[in-house]
């Protein structure tokens, strides 16, 4: 049985432009190739665009996804993951994501700035707390590590 590696996703509830959907594919083929002896489990919001782009980037890539829906069904994607923990505020849904995304969280901003009353951010924030990696793909495209 291969090791379990555990990746968690935070992206905005707005459509990604095209540069930054390109980049998340690069970023995602990365963390399969450097982990390609491993189970890679990922783990997403369930929201409407971002996350529902890199759900379908997974599924692509083999990965096993779990996903982490929202109590609001209002910006739900209702995507078709391997498994699915039970409904969430926004907030404990977003803790949730990352701890349990040992190996680091992938982020899909809108912006290169930090915003207080965002979830992508949220996520992140709280990442940073768990002494987690955080991978950023800018809207640019640009790929940025902030390894704490």
């Amino acid at each position: 049985m291969r090791e379990k590696v555990d990746f968690g996703f935070t992206g905005s509830q707005y459509a990604l432009p095209q540069v930054q959907i390109d980049g998340l594919v690069r970023a995602m083929k990365s963390v399969a190739e450097g982990y390609k002896d491993h189970q890679i489990r990922w783990h997403h919001g369930d929201c409407i665009n971002a996350d529902e782009t890199s759900h379908h980037i997974a599924r692509e890539l083999g990965f096993h996804i779990i996903s982490h829906p929202p109590s609001d069904e209002s910006k739900r994607a209702f995507t078709v993951a391997d498994e699915v923990r039970d409904p969430k505020p926004y907030m404990e849904r977003n803790e949730d994501i990352a701890l349990e995304s040992e190996q680091g969280v992938i982020a899909a901003p809108r912006q290169h700035f930090e915003v207080v009353r965002s979830g992508t951010w949220s996520t992140v924030r709280r990442a940073r707390k768990l002494d987690r990696p955080v991978l950023f793909v800018w809207p640019d495209g640009d790929l940025e590590w902030e390894v704490r």
